[in-house]
């Protein structure tokens, strides 16, 4: 995200905003919202998630990390689509498996928040996006299961997973299925390059979903709901958007265009 900034004058930014506010063109933009990570008695998330949104043309709401159903009902009534970020493991206990030693950090707390936030917003149609450990929470919360380690529980993982270049720079290759999904549109080839930031990953589908991307060494890196507007991705996208990477970004302008759509549908 451009990070730079005009003069720290109050009379041109007040003009600026007037601008824009008497603008004929002044669509509202869809309102994304972004489920945190709690940390130091905060609730946070990295600014390349937010950038990301900006850039594809939403306007980003960040859902903090709490667990009371009826406060996150009323917040996610107000928006147009969720982001599902990437962040800690998912809790074993979540899909009936208890954990083992290769299991990293877990936060049950969080993991309350997400899948409550993913019910919630998908009992009302909303679009979900979810990256990493997202592509895994949406995954469990439909009625999948991830492996714990894939290197433990997986004698076919041999690609490593766990990147030490940095993130906008891509580290193996996935394949994309021949569903026509919004990879497919996007891409329009078999194999892509991607990041690679993950030790779970997705075991059991969830329900009604279908693969769209696969690693070659088998590990399911995309998947998209077959009648719904939701979709996941095991890489992230918006490390590679931050060098500038137009067609990854073109994966959050499917989160933006399907909320763009439910708004207007809202408004009826």
């Amino acid at each position: 995200m451009n990070k730079r900034l005009p003069h720290p004058n109050l009379k041109s930014l007040y003009q600026a905003i007037d601008k824009v506010e008497e603008s004929k063109d002044n669509e509202k933009l869809p309102l994304i919202g972004i489920a945190t990570v709690s940390g130091n008695m905060q609730s946070s998330v990295p600014d390349l998630y937010i950038d990301a949104v900006l850039k594809a043309g939403g306007s980003p709401v960040l859902i903090p990390v709490i667990y009371d159903i009826k406060a996150l009902g009323s917040l996610i009534s107000t928006i147009d689509g969720v982001l599902i970020p990437g962040g800690y493991d998912v809790n074993p206990l979540f899909f009936g498996d208890e954990p083992i030693p290769q299991l990293t950090y877990v936060d049950t707390y969080l993991d309350l928040c997400d899948f409550t936030v993913v019910r919630l917003a998908a009992d009302l149609g909303l679009p979900i996006m979810g990256v990493c450990r997202g592509h895994q929470v949406v995954n469990v919360a439909f009625g999948g299961s991830v492996y714990q380690d894939i290197y433990t529980e997986r004698k076919e993982t041999w690609i490593r997973h766990e990147q030490n270049q940095p993130r906008y720079q891509p580290s193996h290759t996935v394949r994309l299925t021949d569903y026509d999904s919004y990879l497919k549109s996007i891409f329009g080839k078999e194999t892509i390059w991607v990041n690679s930031f993950h030790h779970q990953a997705l075991k059991k589908v969830g329900n009604d979903f279908v693969v769209t991307a696969v690693s070659p060494d088998g590990i399911i890196e995309g998947t998209q709901h077959s009648n719904r507007p939701i979709f996941t991705v095991q890489w992230h996208p918006e490390g590679l958007i931050d060098d500038n990477d137009e067609q990854m970004l073109s994966i959050y302008k499917v989160l933006i265009d399907n909320a763009r759509e439910y708004a207007k549908a809202k408004l009826g």
